[in-house]
């Protein structure tokens, strides 16, 4: 795998565009941590008894201390937040009684590193999240979101030209580095700035319309969490028109290794299903953190009454009960089963089939597994689809860059929008790991991590099965 080449801009300004000249930077710290604590489990590794897991107080103190033990005036360990490098979502232990969820807080020097865990996947991302948006790992007094969304922004500003690629382009990065007094200096990695400025046009995402949505005050900015076991960090535009997501290395490695056949993909199915990635970055100061933006599939005036994320596997695939508990639940494949659930296309059927099977093939092609086929339902009648029954749509005045699907005259009155997400999850080594001890309990037919080729053959199928034409519809 080739590394894109990289070249250097410099931007120095102030929040409001007004140019500044450089000046140089303190090195002395002045991060700012929110608090937070709780009650964690703990691993200890004992070279004589081995490893011990033991329930601890765990808190979070503005100079960046995460402290441990068995309450505040009796601290057993702590570790510098600012000396992180990177917060790893670990394994998932099940018992009778209860359930662990783990993650790795990596540590520069890694005998310094420990492992959490929490009770619930919920409250392990909370702390995750928490953790990982106050990692610094350089000097600044805002967190890593607003560093991020600056350098997405100067990334925005200097939106390449409207000519033709080259083959260069698919190589190519651009590092701006941002300068700002009195704050610490950014420096923000553009993967093929000219590749996604191309799909953003391709689309039409004009660069006057993102500089709006990405401009937002440093105070405004919140993680959404995560929306899966990831971990990952969610940052909404100003609009919810647009998301920036953080990624794993494997994925990173995943999207510069496909990054021309996902492109011309793109152009040679305008009616592709994939989650359309819009802008990638690195933040170079945090080793492997890497960012996405891309488009929000379930952004419409019509309500969404029903959503499923479907990945055509069963174990594990029904939604909790504190996800139920939500106005607006995130139901599985197991959910979508025991509700009787289909998506009425009619006529379109084939042709929404075809292009499932295409996309699908790409991702096969790169190794990639665990993609979803996300479905939000408008189940009313107080929007009507812009082009009747029995249409497909990918740009309208009810939803952007997204398919919308109207089912037939005969079928119950819904408008559906589709999706494929979550494309970058690599089968590697541990997933074949993982997959190898599953097998001892499980399918393959039921499980998540299998190789890449059986998941997409199993996706497919799936979909087939899930979708009904004009005739099966009035059975």
């Amino acid at each position: 795998m080739e590394n894109p080449k990289s070249s250097s801009e410099s931007s120095s300004y102030n929040e409001e565009g007004e140019d500044y000249s450089s000046i140089e930077q303190s090195n002395e710290p002045n991060q700012i941590f929110e608090e937070i604590r709780g009650t964690l489990y703990v691993k200890f590794d004992r070279k004589i008894l081995g490893s011990k897991i033991l329930e601890k107080v765990v808190w979070l103190s503005t100079d960046g201390m995460l402290s441990y033990g068995n309450d505040e005036n009796t601290k057993d360990g702590e570790i510098n937040m600012l000396q992180v490098k990177q917060i790893k979502v670990g394994k998932v232990d099940h018992d009778e009684n209860n359930a662990r969820y783990y993650f790795t807080i990596i540590h520069r020097n890694k005998s310094n590193s420990i492992t959490m865990a929490a009770t619930t996947e919920e409250d392990r991302n909370i702390w995750v999240n928490a953790l990982s948006v106050s990692m610094p790992y350089e000097v600044g007094s805002e967190n890593i979101l607003h560093r991020v969304v600056l350098g997405v922004y100067t990334g925005i500003r200097s939106e390449p030209k409207d000519i033709p690629l080259i083959p260069l382009d698919y190589k190519r990065s651009v590092v701006h580095h941002i300068r700002r007094p009195g704050r610490a200096k950014i420096s923000l990695e553009e993967y093929y700035p000219s590749v996604f400025a191309d799909i953003r046009r391709m689309y039409g995402i004009t660069q006057e319309e993102l500089l709006e949505e990405w401009n937002i005050p440093e105070e405004n900015l919140v993680s959404e969490g995560s929306a899966g076991k990831s971990g990952s960090l969610f940052i909404m535009s100003n609009t919810r028109k647009f998301m920036i997501k953080s990624i794993e290395k494997s994925e990173k490695d995943r999207l510069i290794l496909m990054i021309r056949s996902y492109h011309d993909h793109l152009q040679n199915n305008p009616e592709s299903l994939l989650m359309k990635i819009i802008g990638f970055y690195r933040y170079r100061s945090i080793p492997n953190k890497s960012f996405i933006m891309f488009n929000n599939l379930l952004l419409t005036d019509a309500s969404i009454d029903e959503k499923y994320d479907l990945k055509g596997s069963t174990k594990e695939r029904e939604a909790s009960n504190s996800e139920k508990a939500k106005d607006s639940p995130v139901f599985l494949d197991n959910d979508f089963t025991a509700f009787n659930r289909k998506l009425f296309l009619g006529d379109l059927k084939d042709r929404f089939l075809q292009q499932v099977y295409a996309d699908a093939e790409l991702l096969a092609q790169f190794d990639i597994m665990d993609y979803s086929i996300l479905v939000g339902i408008h189940t009313n009648e107080e929007y009507d689809h812009p082009e009747g029954r029995e249409a497909i749509s990918f740009n309208s005045d009810l939803a952007r860059n997204v398919c919308h699907i109207s089912t037939p005259e005969d079928a119950p009155n819904e408008i559906y929008f589709i999706g494929i997400i979550d494309n970058l999850t690599h089968y590697n080594t541990s997933k074949k790991i993982a997959h190898g001890f599953k097998r001892i309990k499980w399918t393959k037919e039921s499980l998540s991590t299998v190789p890449a080729r059986l998941y997409c053959d199993r996706f497919k199928d799936f979909v087939t099965e899930i979708v009904q034409d004009e005739e099966e519809s009035t059975d």
